[in-house]
């Protein structure tokens, strides 16, 4: 749920970002350093 909804406004935002992200960093860290988890009480 998360990811796509970062990975849409990086897309819509910041394309070059989101293509050097996908062929030269780490997607999933990436992920673990913008989203924010917050558990249901």
């Amino acid at each position: 749920m998360y990811q796509r909804s970062v990975f849409s406004h990086l897309i819509r935002n910041d394309p070059l970002a989101y293509a050097d992200l996908i062929l030269n960093g780490e997607p999933k860290a990436y992920l673990k350093t913008v989203t924010e988890y917050k558990p249901l009480d």
